[in-house]
């Protein structure tokens, strides 16, 4: 468990999970909301990101954490944002800066946590979770105050996370 209350930001369609989605919208956790009709798919709907980072500013300033999942995506999903990982040092697909601005607008340090095995939980394409191991390495706060913009924090947290991830698959 952490320490504080944490806020989950997913899909929108996540939200509509029976049990688990209810409760993911009861319990305050951030949608994003894409537009099927942008960027393959991946576009959001036009003003539900600034939406959406009002509210995250909202709850990092009340005290609680945010839980991002930087990439987006599953790297499964997406041919050629998995080719562009591939060739990455991170093996990561690119992280979407607008939260890493937002701590560095708030001065709100960031922890990585990389874990493997949640593909085994939840493979890409099912609809169902299933029992299986994961794997979980949790770093120090890094500051924002390091980087000289959100772009720049962005990358360093995507080679800094991809290197944990690769230990933890290594050590397994």
């Amino acid at each position: 468990m952490l320490p504080l209350e944490t806020k989950y930001v997913a899909k929108s369609e996540l939200f509509k999970v029976p049990f688990g989605g209810w409760a993911m919208k009861r319990g305050g956790d951030l949608a994003v909301r894409f537009d099927k009709n942008k960027n393959q798919g991946w576009g959001t709907v036009k003003g539900s990101t600034g939406q959406l980072l009002l509210q995250a500013a909202e709850h990092l300033q009340n005290g609680n954490s945010i839980a991002i999942f930087p990439e987006g995506t599953r790297m499964g999903f997406d041919a050629t944002r998995a080719a562009e990982a591939a060739a990455h040092e991170s093996k990561l697909m690119p992280f979407k800066p607008p939260f890493f601005d937002l701590a560095k607008k708030l001065n709100i340090s960031v922890v990585c946590v990389a874990m493997r095995g949640t593909d085994d939980v939840w493979p890409v394409g099912s609809n169902m979770q299933r029992p299986a191991s994961v794997l979980i390495d949790i770093a120090e706060p890094i500051s924002p105050t390091q980087f000289n913009s959100d772009v720049e924090f962005a990358d360093a947290m995507r080679i800094k996370l991809g290197k944990m991830y690769q230990d933890l698959c290594s050590a397994s």
